[in-house]
């Protein structure tokens, strides 16, 4: 709770006058939810967003779901390797600030998903694995079911 507390201030500090910032995170949601509905159009718009305002995530949970976000897109749209990269990127960030648990961002299911398509089926099934091994470590039923998933799907 109190990482979460932390990211509110963080964002309110930096939105100030503008709320966009605070919106990236929702923005995100609404991507999923469009494609979902099968708008990639729209999902593509909710992720796309200006310089300027991406300048300002690092640091933020915002700017671990914008990758999240355009991996998710990328996969509905069979770009195999953007989705891959796209994910990476979520790893790698989520690194960056300490957050190792896979609960807030499944990018490794994400990221084999991905490589599924490419027909890389052993590194899909390795992050698949990595990702059910740490699910389980911190018994995670959401994270254990998505995983367990990802490995049905690639084998």
């Amino acid at each position: 709770m109190t990482g979460c507390l932390a990211d509110v201030e963080t964002i309110l500090s930096l939105v100030g006058e503008d709320a966009d910032l605070a919106k990236v995170p929702f923005r995100m949601c609404q991507s999923t939810m469009l494609i979902e509905r099968g708008d990639l159009d729209g999902a593509a718009a909710a992720v796309a967003l200006p310089t300027k305002l991406e300048q300002h995530l690092p640091g933020t949970w915002a700017w671990l779901a914008l990758p999240f976000g355009r991996a998710r897109l990328a996969l509905a749209r069979r770009e195999w390797g953007l989705a891959y990269q796209q994910a990476a990127a979520t790893g790698e960030r989520m690194a960056a600030i300490e957050v190792t648990s896979p609960e807030f961002f499944a990018w490794r299911s994400l990221a084999a998903q991905a490589l599924r398509g490419a027909r890389e089926l052993g590194r899909a099934r390795e992050l698949a694995r990595e990702e059910l091994e740490l699910t389980r470590a911190i018994d995670s039923p959401r994270g254990i079911g998505i995983a367990l998933t990802t490995l049905g799907v690639i084998d």
